[in-house]
């Protein structure tokens, strides 16, 4: 992962970040666990919604491509 380690977001706000990384593709990324509302497409790394719940969240990211993860 290349982008930043910590973002914030307000409840109920839209929500659109974009993970980044650097390797041979297509890449796929995957966050765990999301919060609800939250989507991330596996794809693009594109985060959308909204956070529900006012607090810290704290996820695991993992991205993989064609050379492993």
């Amino acid at each position: 992962l290349t982008g930043a380690p910590a973002f914030a977001a307000r409840p109920g706000a839209p929500l659109f970040h974009r993970l980044t990384a650097v390797g041979a593709g297509p890449l796929r990324f995957e966050l765990d666990p999301l919060p609800r509302g939250v989507r991330l497409d596996a794809r693009t790394g594109q985060l959308s919604g909204a956070v529900r719940a006012p607090g810290r969240h704290l996820l695991r990211a993992r991205v993989s491509g064609p050379g492993g993860a």
